[in-house]
């Protein structure tokens, strides 16, 4: 810290001093400087403090009985931005309970390690700036993510392989009819993936399927198309593009809702760095989520996010469908096809543990091997996969099927999807050339020379003339009935007496519009196919119509990203036996004193919460009484403990009995009633309002309140 700003941050910390009510001005100096003689000057009180503060002896004091977890709450205040307690109550959500954490920043406010200050117009805590140079080596990112010790490479159970997202893409091509209107999948879907997808049997390998299912959804690879679920080409050729690590980190991020563009490349560039900056030993489920949130408020401080006009308007549309519908059946309510405009960093954490780009082991969470290995290649600038050519990647078998023997580039893959028909996912996935597939590839207006061509890139060999023969009959069958969107039939000469003769088809039968070309009064396409079947055209192709866009916009590179000074050392603190033993100093020397047991309780409260670290502080007529907690029959205590937290607007943590959910709140208001006394307490941190008998308290006790109260 710089000599100006230091200067500054002092003046800071005394105006928080100043602005104190007198009840806590008076409090805190008690506490340091003993009984306050009047007549007294605020200024002159401060700079008596200042100076306490400034002695070397007390200063050291301080530093040597901060605990593990002091040292941890100041990193965390010195390395946010804006360290509000919101954001300190996230950061530790799995460290601390409100109450906890609440108790602890009370008291390092009271042992004048922080102090509260506004800034950006959100109440926040800051170092104080006397402290500052001394705590200064204790405190670092190190302390926040401590590193673990499991140096062991381990794989995911489910690897999201360029293999695997080819499959999709063949799947969803060649399969007809898979899902209902609101894209969940009929009974026929869900059999086709099990027997498609073995892993899916299981519970956990179904879980990521639909997870995947609905990251493709959700990046519109996969659109409606009429009433199919159909892929997206455009856009599967932008996301062929991207390398592997930035195409895993992209589909989880849209595993966790349906984003704007914005907020997909957000999220996805969140979700690269969390997985990025784990260290080689791992990092525990608390500091993970630390390190979570870390980045996310890097993020945002380097690239705030403005929503614009017309994503405003999308979330108030949101927010009056979701008011609209609170009241109605669940069974009612409508597919939520809405933007998200926010999603709990605990949610991303888990979408990252379910997709495997991190593994569990031995406690920690580590870089999966395949995360490693795409990592790497991102980092070197490979292009996965394309030092991998396509020639000779697969095999064709005598009955059409074929097997890719090794991984290829996404982008190359796609056009040979688009004829291949996968039949079975596995270690070597298994596909089919059909007169089906070669079917879905014509309608997608590829030619029997493009396949040809395509396959012949593929093997190391050549054609075999059974297979040329049968793409070429296939085309001929293809081209020889040829269904126009209105509805249109084109036959060629020989077809044209099944078409005339047809009892089947004649009632929709409405006008010949040429010699070979018919028009029909069809309800929709799946009654043309099947009637035109049941008529003796078995091999017909798609209603040909013109293919609707779905535009979108590109996905954005991600960025690499670290944190400075990760893997810094770390400066330990006193062992507990060493904390505990200065303590006892405090404590041998109060019992020599002799005070009164009042003032010696008082005193030995404020040894225990580390507020003692000077002799000189154990003045008995600096202690004034107070209850904090009442239990059992105690019912005028339990009340007498409400009423005071009432006028100071202090907490309370309350029990109906030992095994229930303790409540930590601010008591509202307390009303006297004949037999009991009823309770109103804002409960902390949701902000629900909860009526209490308070005869059926088991146990009361008011945290105490902050001595820099809110601003």
């Amino acid at each position: 810290m710089e000599q100006k700003e230091r200067a500054e941050a002092v003046l800071l910390w005394r105006e928080s001093l100043i602005t104190l009510n007198d009840a806590h001005f008076f409090e805190l100096l008690r506490m340091y400087l003993g009984e306050i003689k009047t007549p007294f000057n605020k200024q002159k009180l401060i700079e008596e403090l200042s100076s306490f503060l400034r002695k070397e002896e007390n200063v050291q004091m301080i530093v040597r009985l901060l605990s593990p977890n002091d040292v941890l709450i100041l990193s965390a205040i010195k390395i946010l931005k804006i360290p509000t307690q919101e954001k300190l109550s996230q950061l530790f959500s799995t460290d601390f309970s409100f109450a906890e954490l609440y108790e602890r920043l009370m008291n390092l406010e009271e042992r004048l390690l922080i102090y509260r200050k506004t800034e950006q117009k959100q109440v926040c805590f800051a170092i104080n700036p006397l402290l500052a140079r001394k705590l200064e080596p204790l405190l670092s990112v190190s302390v926040l993510l401590p590193k673990g010790s499991c140096f062991v490479s381990k794989t995911c159970q489910y690897e999201l392989s360029t293999t695997f997202f080819a499959s999709l893409f063949s799947f969803f091509f060649h399969y007809k009819n898979l899902c209902k209107n609101d894209s969940s999948f009929k009974k026929k879907g869900e059999s086709l993936v099990l027997s498609t997808f073995h892993f899916a049997e299981t519970p956990s390998g179904k879980d990521f399927f639909y997870l995947v299912f609905d990251g493709l959804k959700n990046l519109q690879l996969l659109v409606h198309d009429e009433a199919e679920l159909r892929p997206n080409m455009e856009r599967w050729k932008q996301f062929a593009y991207l390398d592997d690590i930035s195409r895993c980190c992209y589909l989880c991020a849209a595993s966790c809702a349906r984003l704007t563009n914005d907020m997909l490349q957000k999220y996805a560039q969140l979700i690269f760095s969390i997985c990025s900056t784990v260290p080689d030993g791992g990092f525990s489920y608390p500091v993970l989520m630390r390190s979570a949130l870390l980045q996310n408020e890097k993020m945002t401080e380097e690239a705030p996010l403005k929503k614009n006009r017309f994503a405003l308007l999308l979330q108030d549309v949101k927010q009056s469908l979701n008011n609209s519908e609170s009241n109605a059946n669940p069974t009612e309510r409508s597919n939520d096809k809405t933007f998200v405009f926010n999603v709990e960093l605990s949610t991303i954490v888990q979408q990252i543990l379910k997709m495997g780009l991190l593994v569990e082991s031995d406690g920690m969470f580590i870089k999966s091997e395949c995360f490693n290995k795409m990592l790497h290649e991102h980092n070197s600038g490979i292009v996965s996969n394309c030092h991998n050519v396509i020639k000779g990647s697969l095999s064709l078998n005598p009955d059409f099927t074929a097997m890719l023997l090794h991984e290829v580039c996404l982008a190359e893959l796609l056009p040979l999807m688009q004829i291949l028909c996968i039949r079975r996912f596995d270690t070597v996935p298994v596909f089919e050339i059909s007169r089906e597939s070669c079917t879905n590839a014509f309608d997608s207006g590829i030619t029997v020379v493009k396949i040809k061509n395509i396959l012949k890139n593929a093997i190391s060999y050549e054609l075999s003339q059974s297979l040329e023969f049968s793409l070429e009959d296939w085309e001929n069958s293809y081209n020889s009935a040829i269904l126009y969107k209105g509805y249109v039939l084109k036959v060629d000469k020989e077809k044209r007496a099944i078409i005339e003769n047809s009892k089947i088809i004649a009632p929709y039968l409405i006008e010949i519009l040429a010699e070979g070309v018919y028009l029909f009064d069809f309800v929709d396409d799946e009654e043309a196919g099947e009637l035109l079947k049941k008529s003796g055209l078995k091999y017909i192709g798609a209603v040909k119509t013109t293919k609707q866009e779905h535009r979108s916009l590109p996905f954005m590179p991600l960025k690499e990203v670290s944190f400075q000074n990760v893997n810094e050392m770390i400066v330990d603190v006193l062992s507990k036996k060493e904390r505990d033993n200065l303590l006892n100093s405090f404590y041998i020397e109060l019992e020599n004193r002799r005070f009164p047991e009042e003032q010696a309780d008082g005193l030995r409260s404020r040894i225990r919460r580390k507020i003692v670290v000077n002799p000189v502080q154990l003045r008995g007529n600096s202690v004034r009484f107070e209850r904090i907690e009442a239990g059992g029959m105690d019912f005028l205590g339990k009340v007498h403990i409400i009423d005071h937290a009432v006028s100071t607007n202090s907490m309370i943590e309350i029990s109906f009995d030992e095994e229930s959910e303790r409540l930590v709140g601010v008591p509202l208001s307390v009303e006297k009633h004949e037999g009991d006394t009823i309770l109103k307490l804002c409960v902390e941190p949701e902000k629900t309002i909860k009526i209490i008998s308070v005869s059926k308290i088991a146990f009361i006790k008011r945290i105490r309140g902050a001595i820099f109260k809110e601003l």
